[in-house]
């Protein structure tokens, strides 16, 4: 089991180790001691280190729980053959045994490892050291593990290992976060956030056998249902546990009952408040009795905590493993001294574990009374989070209606759904009514049980906006339109929205009436008015969200925008509605994206994450905000973004916007051609895709289409296009940018009458590209209709004014340059490709555009280059060699240029050229080529004189006056050397003495 599991970090120990074998190769023993507590992961380090000696023969033994149950025991146990007495030797006689034996039996390189050192005794730990001092010539290497423990036997085994010059100790200490990031990586395929990485190392101490058990369960479960809390809950039960438990009893045998009473307090405050204790609590919980502080310490179970000037247990997994081993009576007396020794509200937990755990009726009402009032002072100071744990505690001790509504009412908009499971069954015991059906639905969601959750609501009858549990109702409904949203499922529960949205309605126009005619009479503080009004119109505002979102007809989805920005504003007016204008935010950003407007998207979707930390939204906003940040060319943020939105559902719960998540970070992987890395991820997608509904679907067939274009498939890039745009229902449902892949991807696969309906659909309407951007959509579909047509002067065109209209697009954030596009730079760098395709097909008639086109090609590399896309920046690179030679060596065609046209003439050109320029010695004297001697004008300009335009034709071509180019054409003679434009073209054609010159520009 040990050999097969991962092993991170350690690199230090595992070199250690493997030094100490390779020293003890030419006959020269030596000895490790590796020390560490239960679960660091002792063996798994040994054995990995030792791994590659395979040649070696192995001696293992496993000191059991008897093995120091007298002097000298474990030595006569590692000596005595079957049949054979020894108990009658004496310590020296061992020794000589031992030394005499090993002599005769090792005569080859050896292993010998031990486990358990810490169940040694004494006089045995003095006899291995004596034995280990007098084997001389042996290439023999001896590895102990145990556990720290005060006993004398590994006190002097550490200290041998420390002081020995043949010897080593090396002590294992528990992961950091960052490895703990690491050893989950090896068993979930999806993106792992900082976050996760902290909370399983808070839960686990770091302990890897601890981790081990966590990243098992979450393997084990299938993707869009994970949920770390399950998979944190099993570390109570699981194997790990139970070895720490032995572990934990082996470390307490010896110790006094009064140290053991002294660490069971620092283990119940651990656990309610992960507070430390001074040493004056310590005193007055244990009462009479005292314990010595030196004691305790010795334990390695306790330390002293600098920070907060007190004791604690090491960690909060044994503080765990104690409270575990200790009866609910004695686990309930503990907390009861504490809350006699502390602070009110620290003691306040205390008593809550101490009623819990004993079962005991006495006084709890007025311990909830105490629990309110608690809960009241946190709303007075608009501490929400501190509200929902006292209101928690009190549902813990009496679930009943008005606690069950309290935690649902505070909770859900917290974020908290995974607060509810524990309360299922008192949820079906509540009187039928909205608090029951809308609790049991969060339930189901939360459960990610979609039918349930719709069929809860839907057994509601309407009620009246003062019936108990409105507004939890009211939340179940609008969380219940946001999954059916995400997922693409439209027209289900259509009656209780609707019902749900008058009610709301209702209700804030009575909430607005009371706050504004406000007396005291009135049973709720006016804070409690406005809290509820916020959340009455922040509800009806989400709900409303959806059913915008929801449209299919082009005329009501082109004024969603409109609609959601009147609802937003709407809402602004609204004190305390900030959590919910979030969601608008994240919706309207979520339409902008679809219809081409990066800018307002990324401000909606970028001010949405910022504030949406406990938000339902916060997800599937990050998700859409990393698909802008794609198309406008920063893959890493948009990886980033989405990886910390896959790690954030992971954290809470797994459904929709999760899986949405996982499918977006992996395009960067994938378009990087990293497809191993994210290849068994999307088969984990493709099991899930059809019980999770459209989007999903969507998102899977638009990662594949953009491996085919990746790869230059075109004709496999038109069918994972046409099944995601079938599959969602439309090109509103999935954006403009599908659209634009599928319009070249037909060009080049030799499909071109699929553009014609493509380009009635903008033209008509029915396309989710804004007013201006359809400029540019139909420009650029134009452009390949007219290459359809053989007319290829018209298709540059048309590709010149979508460059142009593009270049002027502003920046997406500042920072940027106007010209990069903003957030167009995915499309422009396509474009560029495309505009040299065209000019590789028609060389002679678009000669005059080859400057445009190279300068275009060298950006579009940079572009790619700065994203690491090795294989798009390897087509722009393809281009530019075959657009580049005819200035020295012919023409050479695009690797993912169209192979001919609908008539079946070729297009090709004659005289085919390397991909790339050929390498340049570094160590040659020759210098820069001639061309990198210019700037980029000039090179513009002398590769249009190269190509036998006249000074009138460049200024035409550039758009600049004759004297102009007449100063650059100057430049460019006095820096080359030369005197007429006879000899730039005799130069850059490489026609002197037959060379040939590299006319390769430095990308920008």
């Amino acid at each position: 089991m040990w050999s097969v599991r991962p092993v991170v970090g350690r690199e230090k120990e595992i070199s250690q180790i493997r030094r100490a074998a390779d020293l003890s190769t030419p006959g020269r023993p030596h000895f490790l001691y590796v020390e560490g507590f239960a679960g660091v992961g002792k063996t798994t380090t040994v054995l990995k280190a030792l791994h590659p000696y395979t040649d070696r023969r192995e001696y293992s033994v496993v000191l059991d729980r008897d093995a120091g149950a007298s002097p000298g025991a474990a030595l006569r146990r590692f000596l005595q053959r079957p049949g054979e007495d020894l108990s009658s030797y004496s310590t020296d006689d061992l020794v000589a045994l031992a030394v005499e034996r090993a002599s005769q039996r090792i005569t080859e390189p050896s292993i010998l490892t031990v486990a358990n050192a810490q169940r040694l005794d004494a006089e045995s730990a003095q006899a291995v050291i004596r034995v280990l001092s007098l084997i001389r010539g042996l290439p023999l290497l001896v590895v102990f593990t145990g556990r720290p423990s005060p006993c004398p036997a590994v006190t002097q085994l550490a200290g041998f290992a420390r002081n020995s010059p043949q010897a080593a100790y090396i002590g294992l200490d528990p992961l950091t976060p960052v490895e703990t990031r690491e050893l989950l990586g090896h068993y979930i395929n999806t993106p792992i956030s900082t976050e996760v990485a902290e909370t399983v190392h808070e839960h686990t101490a770091g302990y890897p056998l601890l981790i081990h058990e966590v990243g098992e369960h979450l393997a084990s479960v299938p993707i869009g249902r994970r949920r770390l809390a399950d998979s944190l809950r099993i570390l109570g039960s699981g194997r790990a546990s139970q070895r720490i438990h032995r572990a934990l009893d082996e470390v307490l045998a010896p110790a006094s009952p009064t140290t053991i009473r002294a660490l069971e307090l620092l283990a119940a405050s651990a656990e309610c408040s992960s507070e430390s204790l001074s040493k004056r609590e310590i005193d007055e919980a244990l009462g009479e009795a005292t314990v010595e502080f030196s004691d305790l310490l010795e334990t390695g179970l306790a330390v002293w905590d600098e920070t907060r000037f007190g004791y604690t247990t090491r960690n909060h997994v044994i503080a765990r493993a104690l409270l575990d081993r200790t009866s609910s009576q004695n686990y309930a007396e503990v907390h009861w001294r504490l809350s006699e020794v502390l602070d009110e509200v620290r003691s306040l937990r205390h008593q809550v574990a101490a009623v819990r755990a004993s079962a005991q009726s006495e006084d709890i009402d007025c311990l909830i009374t105490r629990l309110r009032e608690q809960a009241e002072k946190a709303l007075m100071r608009g501490d929400l989070e501190d509200a929902f744990q006292w209101f928690l505690r009190v549902a813990q001790l009496r679930p009943d209606a008005k606690a069950l509504e309290d935690i649902l009412h505070i909770g859900v908009p917290l974020g908290h759904m995974d607060c509810l499971p524990p309360f299922g069954a008192a949820l079906r015991r509540l009187e039928p009514g909205p608090l029951r059906q809308g609790g049991l639905a969060l339930l189901a969601l939360e459960e990610n049980d979609l039918s349930e959750a719709i069929a809860a609501v839907e057994r509601q009858p309407r009620f009246d906006v003062t019936a108990q549990g409105a507004l939890v109702f009211a939340h179940a409904v609008a969380n219940l339109s946001a999954q059916l949203g995400i997922q693409g499922i439209i027209g289900r529960a259509a009656q209780v929205k609707m019902h749900t949205l008058m009610m709301l309605s209702a209700m804030e126009e009575n909430l607005r009436h009371r706050i504004a005619s406000y007396s005291e009479d009135d049973p709720l503080p006016v804070e409690g008015l406005e809290w509820e009004r916020a959340h009455a119109a922040g509800l009806r505002a989400v709900i409303e969200l959806w059913q915008v979102l929801e449209h299919r007809d082009p005329q009501m989805m082109r004024r969603a925008v409109d609609d959601i920005s009147l609802e937003l504003k709407r809402l602004e007016q609204v004190p305390i509605t900030e959590m919910f204008q979030v969601g608008l935010r994240a919706g309207r950003g979520t339409r902008f994206r679809q219809i081409s407007d990066p800018v307002r998207a990324y401000e909606d979707l970028t001010k949405a994450t910022e504030t949406a930390q406990g938000s339902q939204f916060l997800i599937y906003a990050q998700a859409q905000l990393a698909h802008v940040l794609f198309t406008a060319g920063f893959w890493q943020e948009a990886e980033d973004v989405a990886a910390y939105a896959a790690g954030r559902a992971l954290a809470a719960r797994e459904d929709a916007s999760a899986l949405i998540a996982y499918a977006t970070w992996a395009m960067v992987p994938l378009c990087r051609g990293d497809y191993e890395q994210v290849q068994p991820l999307i088969e984990e997608l493709e099991e899930a895709r059809s019980s999770t509904g459209p989007i999903l679907a969507a998102s899977l067939e638009y990662l594949h289409a953009w491996r085919a274009v990746i790869e230059a498939d075109h004709e496999l890039t038109v069918q994972h296009l046409l099944k995601m745009r079938d599959t969602s229902g439309g090109w509103w449902n999935i954006g403009i940018d599908p659209m634009l892949l599928l319009v070249r991807a037909a060009h080049y696969a030799g499909w071109g009458s699929a553009i014609q309906p493509l380009y009635r659909a903008v033209t008509s309407g029915d396309c989710p590209a804004r007013d201006e951007f359809q400029y540019a959509v139909t420009s650029y579909m134009e452009a390949f209709q007219a290459w359809q047509a053989y007319d290829p002067v018209k298709a540059m065109g048309h590709f010149l004014r979508v460059y142009e209209w593009l270049d002027a697009q502003p920046p997406l954030r500042s920072g940027m340059q106007t010209s990069e596009s903003g957030g167009y730079r995915m499309h422009k760098a396509f474009n560029f490709l495309d505009m040299a395709a065209l000019l590789i097909a028609f060389p002679e008639e678009l000669r005059r555009h080859r400057a445009t086109a190279i300068e275009g090609l060298e950006w579009t590399a940079s572009v790619f280059r700065s994203v690491n896309a090795q294989g798009l920046m390897q087509f722009a690179l393809e281009e530019l060699s075959a657009l580049r030679p005819r200035l020295h060596m012919g023409h050479a065609p695009s690797a993912h240029a169209p192979n001919g046209n609908s008539q079946g003439q070729s297009a090709e050109p004659q005289h085919p050229t390397p991909a790339f320029p050929p390498p340049r010695n570094e160590d040659d004297d020759a210098g820069p080529s001639p061309m990198e001697k210019l700037s980029a004008r000039e090179r513009q300009v002398a590769l249009l004189v190269a190509d036998g335009n006249t000074n009138k034709e460049i200024a035409e071509e550039l758009n600049v006056s004759v004297r102009t180019v007449d100063f650059h054409v100057s430049n460019a003679l006095a820096k080359l050397g030369l005197r007429s434009r006879r000899e730039i073209r005799r130069k850059l054609r490489g026609l002197d003495n037959g060379t040939h010159v590299e006319a390769s520009l430095p990308a920008r």
